[in-house]
């Protein structure tokens, strides 16, 4: 008994040691071993400041997009009355090449709308070719014409005061005395072209263009017609206008565009040329004294 016991005992031992040997030569490769990968460095991204998300796109702004509306157009709902806005005028009155609050090269829209607009008809435009807006302001004493460029400062101003005496040249004009500048306008209108002649066919339209350049002001005056001309122009004319309307329109500038070229370019309205032979004094003592009839003497070139 004791002699099978240790045959058996013998054999586990043996069989745990072939077991252990196998164990020991089972080459290393059969165990699975991770691959090792490349690791990557990040690069930090700039920090980004969050904003709250908008619900419309901004519009990206051009320097010629205007700053105020391209359209504007205002009728008083109820008219004042002609005294009040006579008042008005007079109390805002300032002198030139101010009238009545408005100064070109100072005033802006929004102050020509401030002072007037319960007064005033008012309405522009945006003129995107001229980069310009262009309007006016009307009320019963007076009508204003204006160009402004986009930041709505006032460029020019074209005034008819049509509801102020005070305005008319032979009172307007005898303060600031003759003016150093002054040619005159004279357009011909000849007959209608394969139309039978009649008198009133034909006809000089006058008017007269003084500057003050100390003052950045024009001044047109309109003396009128002299009809009965002629189906031909004469050479030399006496233009007589038996009724003058001594009718006025300034135009202010701001001093940094006013020059003296802008009243010579009002002589291509002449039609045909002419040279003025009567004297400039002859013809404003006529203006201040609002001669009736006002005639001048011109001859026309050939």
């Amino acid at each position: 008994m004791r002699k099978k016991v240790k045959s058996w005992f013998g054999f586990v031992v043996i069989l745990c040691s072939i077991l252990a040997a196998c164990q020991g030569s089972t080459p290393q490769a059969m165990t699975p071993v991770p691959t090792p990968r490349p690791t990557f460095t990040a690069t930090p991204l700039p920090t980004a400041t969050l904003r709250p998300w908008p619900t419309q796109q901004p519009t990206a702004t051009v320097t010629s997009t205007p700053l105020f509306p391209l359209a504007y157009e205002h009728v008083p709902t109820t008219p004042p009355s002609e005294d009040a806005v006579v008042q008005r005028a007079r109390a805002l009155a300032c002198e030139p090449p101010c009238w009545f609050g408005l100064a070109p090269g100072v005033s802006t829209l929004q102050d020509l709308v401030d002072l007037w607009e319960p007064w005033s008809e008012v309405s522009w435009e945006w003129r995107p070719e001229e980069q310009l807006f262009s309007g006016y302001l009307t009320n019963t004493a007076f009508y204003i014409g204006f160009d402004a460029d986009r930041r709505g400062n006032i460029q020019f101003i074209q005034v008819e005061p049509f509801g102020l005496l005070e305005y008319a040249p032979s009172v307007y004009f005898q303060k600031r005395g003759q003016p150093s500048w002054m040619t005159v306008s004279a357009i011909w209108t000849p007959p209608e072209a394969g139309e039978e002649w009649s008198p009133m066919d034909s006809f000089i339209s006058i008017s007269l263009y003084v500057g003050y350049p100390e003052n950045y002001i024009v001044a047109k005056i309109n003396i009128g017609d002299a009809p009965d001309l002629g189906p031909e122009l004469p050479s030399r004319l006496q233009a007589c206008v038996p009724h003058p309307d001594f009718y006025t329109t300034y135009f202010a500038f701001p001093k940094e565009t006013f020059t003296s070229a802008w009243i010579w370019s009002y002589q291509d309205e002449l039609l045909p040329p002419a040279r003025l032979l009567t004297p400039k004094e002859e013809i404003w003592r006529q203006v201040l004294e609002e001669k009736e009839p006002f005639c001048l003497d011109l001859e026309f070139e050939e």
